[in-house]
């Protein structure tokens, strides 16, 4: 999604894609806690999260092809979104984030741990990949 980079450095480009304060936690919700509607997403992630900022982000992941958005099938279902393979290469990044707020910033190890029990296959299948 970067419209005008600031350079072409590789670190660059990726900060500006996911380095705003929500992406990577939306991210961590939709694969450690299967959240893939807006409802879910705004009531279940612990940081708190508002309807606008939300949105925002979602369109956005969504403009950089990180998640896509799929239309409820009957009329008043709610879209529901899934990663897709950019957004899958982004799991080392999550858990080594993880791993840095554990060893560095007094994490939760409960909290922590959450992705030791991760079937990579099944988030595929959950996700359509």
């Amino acid at each position: 999604m970067v419209l005008t980079a600031r350079s072409m450095c590789p670190i660059n480009l990726a900060v500006e894609m996911v380095g705003d304060p929500w992406t990577l936690v939306l991210l961590r919700d939709m694969i450690f806690a299967d959240r893939r509607q807006f409802r879910e997403f705004l009531t279940g992630t612990a940081e708190g999260i508002s309807p606008a900022v939300l949105s925002d982000r979602l369109k956005r992941m969504q403009a950089a092809g990180l998640i896509t958005r799929e239309e409820g099938r009957t009329a008043g279902q709610t879209a529901r979104y899934s990663l897709t393979e950019k957004g899958l290469a982004l799991l080392p990044v999550i858990f080594a984030l993880a791993e840095f707020g554990l060893e560095h910033c007094g994490g939760d190890a409960g909290l922590a741990a959450a992705g030791d029990g991760l079937d990579l296959g099944d988030l595929r299948r959950r996700h359509g990949l």
